[in-house]
């Protein structure tokens, strides 16, 4: 399914089961700009220093959802958080735990 908002166009797709969403801009031409890959949390753990930073600074939070953003520069997490009584949020973070 493809989308198209404003300057960006956006494309939905399943590679062997898992879900994929990319992205294009448009400056003087579409260039791709993104490209973001849904991730299973709970078959694959997420890298240990994510983990660690994950339990120092969200202790008690629920993950609700993970991508790993890939751009032509880097390539990061987007981590959606959930705690009953707190407003939702998410973090991009490297796979050493840094953010974004």
């Amino acid at each position: 399914m493809s989308q198209i908002k404003a300057n960006t166009i956006k494309a939905d797709f399943y590679v062997e089961n898992t879900e994929y969403e990319a992205y294009w801009t448009k400056d003087a031409s579409w260039q791709w700009s993104r490209t973001e890959k849904d991730v299973d949390f709970v078959k694959n753990p997420l890298p240990a220093a994510i983990q660690t930073y994950l339990n120092t600074e969200y202790a008690g939070w629920k993950i609700d959802d993970v991508d790993l953003v890939q751009t032509s520069s880097d390539e990061f997490y987007e981590i959606s958080l959930e705690m009953s009584g707190k407003p939702d949020t998410v973090i991009f973070i490297h796979s050493d735990g840094t953010l974004v």
